[in-house]
């Protein structure tokens, strides 16, 4: 990745719930809902330098996973925290 800026260059203003104390950041893959040239909505992924793909498809494969469980429980039930698994 002989183009690779700092996230935040990338990223500008976009804030982000900080990791837990004691934690410090090693790699990061990232979804990234943009505006295009036209004005159109867009998404861009991003990944950190030196992510394995392998690694990478079983954090999201694990989220995607976490993420259907919440939404057919709040679909289940109305009053489910959405963002009490998000973590």
């Amino acid at each position: 990745m002989s183009d690779a800026i700092p996230v935040g260059d990338v990223l500008g203003d976009l804030a982000f719930v900080p990791l837990p104390e004691g934690w410090s950041a090693r790699q990061a893959c990232l979804l990234i809902k943009c505006t295009d040239e036209d004005g159109d909505p867009a998404w861009a992924i991003r990944t950190s330098e030196d992510m394995m793909d392998e690694e990478l498809l079983g954090v999201m494969t694990v989220r995607v996973d976490m993420l259907r469980k919440a939404l057919a429980e709040a679909y289940v039930d109305p009053e489910y925290d959405l963002d009490a698994d998000a973590e």
